[in-house]
């Protein structure tokens, strides 16, 4: 069987879905995978946190009405235990083609990453 070229940056379709990533988080993170569906595909642009201390990703979450998001995640990743993740800390995404983000994940990652209505 040959290898297959690993697609980076794209969501459903082959279609980007940043305009620009100007930063990303240096030295990438590990998923961490608890209470996520192993063998499930987080999708490129979902917000995520991650604790410096750990480098341990999880997917964002709002709670008081504030978001501890830092970025959003750069390519779509299948869960499972500790997988390599990127995630965008600065940058321009397509906000048509990622998931639907809410107000206070906008509002945690204001001045960082510039939410385009373009398609």
């Amino acid at each position: 069987m040959a290898l297959q070229p690993v697609k980076k940056n794209i969501g459903d379709g082959g279609i980007p879905i940043f305009q620009s990533v100007d930063h990303t988080l240096r030295g990438g993170a590990t998923l961490d995978a608890t209470g996520l569906t192993a063998g499930a595909i987080l999708k490129a642009g979902t917000p995520m946190y991650v604790n410096e201390a750990t480098r341990k990703a999880t997917v964002a979450v709002t709670t008081s009405g504030k978001s501890n998001a830092v970025g959003l995640l750069y390519e779509d990743v299948i869960v499972e235990a500790n997988a390599n993740v990127d995630v965008v800390i600065e940058g321009i995404v397509y906000e048509n083609r990622i998931p639907a983000v809410a107000d206070e994940v906008k509002a945690a990652l204001q001045g960082q990453i510039i939410f385009s209505k373009s398609f």
